[in-house]
């Protein structure tokens, strides 16, 4: 089953979004885990995507990238809005998370913290696979297991 990634790129240059997309990409592929990636314009969209992803698709993980500019008392309010929604989204679904949304006082500064929460994302999400994994051979349902070493 794949992974789903949901990526906000309303504050940065498309550029930079690529980049922290291209970490998870690597660190996806040299675990042989699928995934799909969806781009939304602007950081409220971020939940309801994931959750309109999840409820159609049977994703085994959910990573969520991006960032937003510091400043405005609005997007900060849907900055914590979305980091809640998005852990609830995860817990309800029983899946993977990997939370790399970031915020920063500059367009730089977010460049640079979306690439290292994009891969911290990426790793985390790997790590809660694994644990998945590990109960579901516990309890012998040994043919859903996502990861494989």
């Amino acid at each position: 089953m794949p992974i789903l990634i949901v990526e906000t790129n309303g504050d940065v240059a498309a550029s930079a979004d690529s980049i922290g997309a291209s970490v998870v990409y690597q660190i996806l592929d040299a675990q042989r885990i699928l995934y799909e990636h969806i781009k939304v314009s602007h950081i409220g969209a971020v939940a309801p995507t994931a959750w309109v992803g999840l409820d159609s698709v049977d994703y085994e993980g959910l990573i969520v990238i991006g960032g937003i500019l510091e400043g405005d008392t609005h997007d900060m309010a849907l900055f914590h809005e979305c980091a809640r929604n998005i852990h609830d989204v995860a817990m309800q679904h029983s899946i993977a998370l990997g939370f790399g949304l970031v915020t920063a006082n500059n367009k730089k500064a977010l460049q640079e913290k979306i690439v290292a929460a994009s891969g911290q994302a990426a790793l985390s999400c790997v790590e809660v696979l694994r644990i998945i994994d590990h109960y579901r051979l516990l309890i012998g349902e040994p043919d859903d297991v996502a990861y494989q070493n």
